[in-house]
């Protein structure tokens, strides 16, 4: 078996586990404080989208508690990432951390709106995907994702794939192939193999259409190959993807 087709496996795994995840219940706080990170102004793509919802940006963040925002590296719970670097990427790209997942999805909706509304990134791509499992319309949730990824969320790209994916009554594999392809083209070689384990599922026609749709959103939401900011490993990643199977 392949490099690329076990990297595929475990990813398949991890997929398999983020429905679970969500289904957690209950609540957990942290007195600590601290500031989002920022990306200069210049980093932030120069077209969002109309539709997006007023979702304030990371250059006005107000803090937030350490419980709600980071990806603080850990080695013995190192979630996704694969070293401190990673972990600082991740958390500058809209990923929370384990600690912080876990607690955002223990609160209310309510709760998440309000952390959103100050721009907390992370809290936007949570709160989407509880309203997708609540029947939310899709224009909504899609709204406050694109807001999330026009300001730098891959994040946000991320959980649009896995509603697509895992949600009823949003279930589309096209979809979520779009998305996760966004994912990858926005620096993060995970999504690479989220569409590769997607695409198993559709047909010829269904790639050709989740290759189209993926183009569109790309430039509905406004993101631009001139700022993607690659993930640790990335280059890697795709130099061993020529290598003969």
């Amino acid at each position: 078996m392949s490099t690329l087709l076990r990297s595929a496996t475990c990813v398949a795994v991890l997929v398999s586990a983020v429905l679970a995840a969500y289904q957690l219940g209950g609540r957990n706080a942290h007195p600590d404080a601290r500031q989002a990170p920022t990306k200069p102004a210049s980093a932030l793509p120069a077209e969002a989208s109309s539709t997006a919802p007023a979702v304030a940006s990371n250059t006005t963040a107000a803090p937030f508690l350490r419980s709600e925002w980071g990806y603080r590296w850990d080695a013995s719970k190192p979630g996704i990432a694969s070293s401190a670097e990673d972990a600082a990427w991740l958390e500058a790209n809209g990923f929370p951390g384990p600690d912080v997942e876990d607690h955002l999805r223990r609160l209310s909706v309510g709760e998440l709106r309000t952390l959103a509304g100050r721009g907390n990134q992370p809290a936007s791509a949570v709160l989407a995907y509880r309203l997708a499992t609540l029947g939310t319309p899709r224009e909504e949730v899609l709204a406050l994702l694109h807001g999330s990824a026009a300001n730098g969320s891959v994040y946000a790209l991320k959980t649009a794939g896995d509603i697509f994916m895992m949600v009823d009554g949003y279930r589309d594999p096209a979809m979520a192939s779009a998305y996760y392809g966004l994912q990858a083209r926005s620096g993060d070689q995970s999504g690479f193999e989220q569409r590769y384990l997607v695409d198993q599922q559709l047909s010829g026609d269904r790639r050709l259409q989740a290759g189209l749709i993926e183009e569109a959103l790309w430039r509905e939401i406004g993101l631009s190959s001139s700022e993607v900011d690659e993930r640790p490993g990335f280059s890697a990643f795709i130099q061993g993807g020529r290598a003969p199977l």
